[in-house]
């Protein structure tokens, strides 16, 4: 069976990101149902097995290995919500390429991990829409990157938060904003009193015994992450590319050449630089390899 019960009326389906599902009267609430047509196919067969007449697809944030026209088509026939903020970047492939790897294309060939599609039929989320399952906003990996919590007491935290594995696999956390991040953290932290399990995209089902050092393992990685690129800039490198090579070589030599890699911690590290910025802790400045930035003087 591809659909594991959490408690009550509400199930997830393992994979990376993990689905959460909730199903209720008839209604069943598909929260990121990952990019595997074939995965989707099992899970649309075992929801038509359950008696369930109508599909609302929600999903988190405009990731591509959230969703995708096939996975949703799989289904079977549903209705397909995004957040506000997400919304034209899931509509939009190359809009979508451009804020996850820089450059506005599809070509999934050499550095871009996911085939892109475009979404067709999708509708902004509207929180009326939801009669079992509520919304919750953390931003931080992304601009609009939003939670489902269902009346089951689970809640469905998306990328806001990682599992070691991924925690491990990247030199730094996966942040468009990560000083948003850290505060999303905080806002789950008060809300892990008030549900039984948490589920990450990436990561697994988390009890609510185990949430406090989870999230306390996330907000240590994104730390990790601002001493890392300060240290980068007190070494003089300024360019987002040179601060994210340096980082890589440093602590992973051997995937100093992984293209995706690098193209992702480069967009990683201008949210870090952003947030920098914002604080006043960083300048910029032209150099011979285009903008770059340094520490503030004074």
């Amino acid at each position: 069976m591809e659909l594991k019960r959490v408690v009550g009326s509400t199930y997830y389906v393992r994979g990376s990101p993990s689905t959460l599902i909730h199903i209720q009267s008839g209604i069943a609430y598909v929260i990121d149902p990952g990019h595997s047509s074939k995965r989707a196919r099992r899970i649309g067969k075992e929801l038509r097995s359950a008696g369930v007449r109508e599909i609302l697809v929600l999903i988190t944030h405009y990731h591509s290995d959230h969703y995708s026209s096939r996975s949703i088509g799989e289904l079977g026939p549903a209705r397909v919500l995004a957040p506000a903020r997400e919304y034209s970047l899931i509509a939009s492939g190359k809009a979508r390429t451009l804020l996850t790897y820089g450059y506005p294309t599809s070509k999934p060939e050499h550095f871009i991990l996911h085939p892109v599609e475009e979404v067709q039929g999708l509708e902004v989320l509207d929180v009326n829409m939801l009669r079992e399952v509520q919304t919750i906003q953390l931003p931080g990996h992304t601009e609009g990157h939003t939670g489902f919590s269902t009346e089951d007491g689970v809640l469905y935290v998306g990328d806001a938060v990682f599992g070691d594995r991924v925690l491990s696999a990247y030199p730094i956390p996966f942040h468009t904003r990560p000083c948003d991040a850290l505060q999303s953290l905080k806002i789950l932290e008060r809300l892990a009193g008030r549900h039984d399990y948490f589920l990450m995209g990436h990561g697994g089902l988390v009890r609510r015994a185990d949430v406090i050092e989870v999230l306390d393992s996330n907000a240590k990685a994104i730390e990790r992450g601002f001493v890392e690129v300060e240290r980068a800039l007190s070494r003089g490198l300024g360019t987002p590319g040179e601060i994210a090579y340096h980082i890589i070589s440093t602590s992973r030599e051997s995937q100093e050449k992984d293209k995706a890699l690098v193209g992702l911690t480069e967009i990683i590290v201008r949210g870090y630089l952003a947030c920098m910025y914002d604080d006043g802790l960083v300048e910029p400045f032209v150099s011979h390899g285009g903008l770059a930035w340094r520490l503030a003087r004074g």
